[in-house]
């Protein structure tokens, strides 16, 4: 049995930085999250692909820190 239906969403509160010209305060916390724990912060684009590969689709994106990318992912089933 399937651990989701189609109405199910999941809300995931990330940074979600631009594909350039990020704010030198959201790419230090990238590099931070490269250095001490071998990953990283996404871009939509790998959010998508990442969400894809789960079975989800990106319904919206919802920034409450700009210049940092913090956001709230909303994913639903395909």
């Amino acid at each position: 049995m399937a651990a989701m239906d189609q109405e199910s969403v999941i809300l995931i509160d990330e940074m979600v930085l631009p594909e350039e010209r990020a704010h030198w305060h959201a790419a230090q916390i990238d590099i931070n999250m490269m250095a001490h724990l071998a990953s990283m912060e996404r871009t939509v684009v790998q959010w998508q692909k990442l969400l894809d590969a789960a079975g989800l689709r990106i319904k919206g994106i919802h920034a409450y820190s700009e210049y940092v990318g913090e956001s709230v992912i909303v994913a639903v089933p395909k």
